[in-house]
């Protein structure tokens, strides 16, 4: 038995063809909207009601976000970053308002 030499044009063994997937950025983006939001919110005497459950939502998006960054599903790790920031100030803030508004509402 000779061993008879492939011709050029037909494929040896499997093709395997990999498509590359777009970039799953929603969290961090989800966290970053909510950071500000939770800013603005904080930043409002009676808003701190609203504050806190936001920001909080978007610290938890946020730091979810950064495993889909370790695993390269993900590419916005300025804008996760700036979100967990921001949410960290929007919970800070709204700490600070319901201390206020309760040191108030107590002398009434």
């Amino acid at each position: 038995m000779t061993n008879a030499p492939e011709s050029p044009g037909q494929p040896k063994g499997r093709q395997v063809i990999i498509v590359p997937q777009a970039a799953r950025n929603g969290l961090g983006i989800s966290s970053f909207v909510l950071g500000l939001l939770g800013c603005v919110f904080g930043l409002m005497s009676i808003g701190a009601i609203l504050a806190l459950p936001t920001s909080a939502v978007g610290l938890g998006l946020g730091l979810a976000n950064i495993g889909r960054l370790r695993g390269h599903t993900a590419s916005n790790g300025v804008m996760t970053g700036i979100g967990i920031g921001l949410s960290a100030i929007g919970i800070l803030l709204s700490v600070i308002d319901i201390l206020i508004l309760n040191d108030v509402y107590s002398k009434l």
